[in-house]
């Protein structure tokens, strides 16, 4: 008589689970970074930097408008650049900024910068 490996179906069930999982996720951010774009004129009030000053910290910078922006690398859209973008930003200077995301406050959340262009 054969013996059942029970356990054959909830090892394949659960990595068909994580694959599908893993799919809708990026699937989902692809939606939400592609349908979030924006591109805008800022002028900068102040800069931040949060944590260390490695790749783990995190940069963000107000607008005028007390509008707050992260500058972050991202995947989606292929963009490595992030601390050349923060470090060329100048407070009391205007730009002409692109990115996509945008603020949600109880997920914390906000918009992420991946290019700016100083106006003259």
């Amino acid at each position: 008589m054969k013996k059942y490996n029970y356990f054959e179906n909830i090892q394949s069930f659960s990595f068909q689970t994580l694959f599908i999982i893993i799919i809708f996720i990026t699937i989902f951010n692809f939606i939400y970074v592609y349908s979030t774009k924006f591109k805008k004129v800022i002028v900068v009030d102040e800069k931040h930097t949060y944590g260390s000053n490695n790749s783990k910290g995190s940069q963000s910078i107000s607008d005028t408008n007390n509008n707050v922006y992260i500058l972050k690398d991202s995947i989606y859209v292929l963009h490595w650049t992030s601390v050349e973008v923060f470090n060329k930003l100048d407070e009391g200077n205007k730009y002409e900024i692109e990115g996509h995301g945008i603020r949600h406050p109880m997920m914390g959340m906000f918009p992420n910068i991946t290019k700016a262009k100083l106006i003259n």
